[in-house]
């Protein structure tokens, strides 16, 4: 049980979605759209840079009261599907551990490494477990 982790996602339009756990860790759904590879989320009805993949640039974000920015680590490619490893660097506070999210341009995140160190896969698009070489790749 401590290796699941569930988010629900709903789909508004086309372009448009509500994802729940995912950042907020609780029910609270954020909103999102994404156009011309340049992911948005939605604050006080505006729309927010969140993560920009073509020039691999990140937004900051309010999550629970604490200010973070998005932040680039590396582009991975993992059963020949690309990733970018993305984090949350929070603005005013120190974070001795972060979780790593392995975000894809057309499916989202795939991944999770937990600030802890645990490997969560979306098992929907992975069918089967990572292997070794897979997860150290992520690592």
């Amino acid at each position: 049980m401590e290796l699941e982790f569930s988010a629900q996602k709903k789909c508004l339009s086309e372009f448009e979605f509500s994802i729940s756990r995912l950042f907020t860790g609780n029910q609270n759904f954020i909103d999102f759209k994404q156009k011309d590879k340049v992911l948005y989320y939605k604050y006080k009805k505006k729309w927010i840079l969140f993560y920009d993949f073509k020039t691999k640039k990140g937004g900051d974000i309010c999550i629970s009261g604490i200010k973070y920015h998005l932040s680039f680590k590396e582009e991975i490619k993992v059963r020949n599907i690309s990733l970018d490893k993305i984090y949350l660097k929070p603005a005013k506070i120190t974070q001795l551990h972060q979780p790593f999210y392995y975000f894809n341009e057309k499916e989202g995140v795939l991944a999770i490494k937990t600030s802890i160190g645990k490997m969560l896969i979306r098992d929907d698009f992975f069918k089967e477990p990572l292997s070794k070489e897979e997860e150290e790749i992520l690592n």
